[in-house]
């Protein structure tokens, strides 16, 4: 059997940098006042997160750049991404026809409607800015937030049909930004880097800029804040008590590069680790004979009986997952309403044939830690035990074979020891379980639109990447 599943590891499970995008609106004065200088400074900062990540491009997949797509600043800088040849992913507050509808600000009932079935706005203005919608959105890999659509859609059309009906307007709009503040929060969720061009004046509104930033830095997600009047100029901040300070008067709006390269740094280096660690592992499909100890002592004295059994443990092969014990998860995935194929696809493919195959390596290697030090205490007892016997046994004469035995049993402990530190059995066990733990749990992660929990492990040293 071939030592790992079909995953291609160098490609698909390197670390890599996620930055997510927040700003204003193309409407908002702010950022239509300096919509060139903005679009510039972007362009300049995301060429020098590449200059930076290709100082360490042999440790990281491609970069990611998350973003709601709403017209203005994400829609720039989504298109600044691809033209880079980063991966776009898109964290649609509805589904992709309502979304379009939405953003295409359609000022008749009619287009509305129409966009809302997928077709297109007579209106040119509406359409031209729907087509940009879809340019993009064809380039991505979308999440749609699609659940409250059918209220949501209901309210756009009343409010169109009735500008006045300041009551339908009111609930159209609490929904929608609730709807955008939950987005924003997946994309929180995913990135490593929010770059917010934001003006800093409103923070206490669902869904808007402030909001998210405010958001991100609760989180713990860092955020690298552009002003929109001078984009040359921005700072990185890292806790939501930054938010009360004058930004630029400190360091003279000069940009905190070497706060980027660690947060760059932090997100695509692994110390010590590397795919190679992965591929040496070979996975076997059954437990060893010659590590049953700690297994059967569980036997004996866990109270499930079945104590003079036998021992064997079968492990679920990697490529029978999908069709065995995964088989209800693989085929929920696949009916999910609005659910992505292509997702099922990886789960079955190699989330779930990673799992098997990292599971049964670390509860082989378990069995072999836990053993070795099962044997480690029974040799000690029987070292005290022997070294000892002599004297109740009346054989002072004999004294030195005693100590003979005990000397063997002590070497015997101390060659299990060495051959566990050597072989790695504690180590590759954690590491591989960790593996392990982190699939159990992918699929729904990943079904959910969660790629990661907000936390972070800790790493040598505690120290943080911000260097503080």
């Amino acid at each position: 059997m071939p030592p790992l599943p079909s995953v291609n590891l160098e490609a698909d499970w390197q670390p890599f940098l996620a930055l997510g995008i927040t700003g204003h609106r193309g409407a908002n004065p702010s950022f239509s006042a300096h919509a060139e200088a903005i679009a510039a400074a972007l362009a300049d900062l995301f060429a020098r997160v590449d200059e930076i990540a290709a100082g360490h491009r042999e440790t990281h997949g491609p970069l990611r750049l998350h973003s709601l797509l709403v017209d203005g600043t994400d829609q720039v800088a989504a298109e600044l991404a691809l033209t880079r040849g980063w991966q776009l992913v898109v964290p649609l507050p509805f589904g992709a026809d309502l979304n379009l509808a939405i953003n295409a600000h359609p000022a008749t009932l009619a287009d509305a409607a129409a966009l809302c079935r997928g077709e297109p706005a007579t209106d040119r203005a509406a359409e031209a800015r729907a087509a940009t919608i879809r340019a993009i959105t064809a380039q991505a890999e979308l999440f749609e937030l699609a659940d409250r659509d059918a209220e949501i859609e209901a309210l756009l059309l009343a409010t169109l049909a009735d500008p006045g009906d300041r009551l339908a307007a009111r609930a159209f709009e609490a929904l929608v930004s609730d709807n955008v503040a939950l987005a924003g929060r997946v994309m929180i969720e995913r990135t490593d880097l929010v770059v917010a061009v934001w003006d800093g004046k409103v923070a206490n509104l669902p869904g808007g800029t402030g909001h998210t930033v405010a958001t991100a830095l609760a989180m713990g997600t860092p955020v690298l804040v552009v002003d929109p009047a001078a984009p040359g100029r921005w700072s990185i901040l890292t806790r939501p008590e930054e938010l009360l300070q004058p930004r630029g008067e400190a360091d003279g709006g000069a940009p905190d590069l070497a706060r980027l390269e660690a947060i760059i740094r932090a997100a695509v280096v692994v110390e010590g680790w590397s795919p190679a660690q992965l591929e040496r592992e070979v996975w076997r499909p059954r437990s060893s004979r010659a590590f049953g100890l700690y297994r059967r002592i569980e036997r004996l004295f866990g109270g499930a009986g079945g104590a003079l059994g036998s021992l064997r443990v079968d492990y679920e092969a990697p490529e029978a997952i999908a069709s065995g014990s995964a088989a209800g998860l693989v085929e929920a995935a696949a009916n999910m309403p609005g659910g992505d194929q292509r997702v099922t696809a990886r789960l079955s493919g190699e989330v779930l044939p990673m799992f098997a195959w990292a599971d049964g390596i670390a509860s082989r290697l378990a069995d072999a830690y836990r053993s070795g030090m099962c044997v480690n205490f029974v040799l000690a007892a029987l070292a005290v035990i022997i070294g000892l016997a002599f004297l109740p046994a009346g054989l002072g004469a004999f004294k030195w074979i005693f100590a003979a035995i005990e000397l063997l049993l002590l070497a015997g402990i101390l060659g299990m020891t060495v051959a566990g530190s050597r072989r790695g059995w504690h180590r590759r066990w954690f590491e591989l379980r960790r593996v392990a733990e982190y699939l159990r749990h992918a699929p729904g992660l990943l079904l959910l639109g969660v790629a990661r929990p907000t936390g972070r492990w800790p790493r040598k040293g505690g120290g943080r990447a911000n260097g503080e």
